[in-house]
């Protein structure tokens, strides 16, 4: 099929609840590209937040600004396309990491820097299949850095990525098992 998109429908699904209500106050095409906004600025919010626990905050706002303004970044969310949101999403799992394996974060820290960690492998995956790829160099920064409990949680995000992605894909919701592994091919 010419006009098949083979890609989990996650951006897709928050299109389709997004647009309708954007509609009302944008025109068309905006609304249409809203949830990509959102998801996008979200993103990037998070990672300024995650930069500026380190870095100053000129550094931390030029970092985001590089990212934001980056063409390509740009130019796919004008067609609310897949890939911006899943970069953005490889971009916030490598902040979590290096937050995770800092040695003096507190235990509740690390506890919300895996939930929102869970959340993105999620989200990364349930959009496009190179998000779920994203976990393999974060595990390997783990078992590099002799964190084995660490690298065994991403591996645990790795399979809530894919409950997400069959969570997401109505249409593998009868399935659930054959389409996990429809996946994964």
């Amino acid at each position: 099929d010419t006009y098949s998109n083979p890609h989990p429908p996650f951006m897709k699904a928050l299109i389709a609840v997004g647009s309708p209500w954007a509609a009302r106050k944008l025109p068309f095409p905006t609304d249409y590209r809203f949830p990509h906004f959102v998801w996008i600025a979200g993103s990037l919010t998070a990672a300024y937040g995650l930069l500026r626990r380190r870095s100053a905050l000129v550094a931390a706002a030029t970092a985001i600004a590089f990212v934001a303004l980056q063409p390509r970044v740009f130019g796919h969310l004008l067609i609310a396309s897949c890939d911006s949101p899943v970069a953005l999403a490889w971009l916030l799992l490598a902040l979590l990491a290096w937050q995770l394996d800092e040695e003096e974060a507190t235990p509740r820290r690390r506890v919300l820097l895996w939930i929102a960690f869970f959340f993105v492998a999620g989200c990364a995956a349930a959009t496009k299949f190179t998000g779920f790829l994203a976990l393999l160099p974060v595990g390997a920064f783990f078992l590099w850095r002799k964190r084995w409990r660490d690298a065994a949680v991403v591996a645990g995000a790795a399979a809530w990525a894919i409950v997400f992605v069959v969570m997401a894909s109505p249409h593998v919701w009868h399935r659930p098992l054959a389409g996990a592994l429809a996946y994964l091919r």
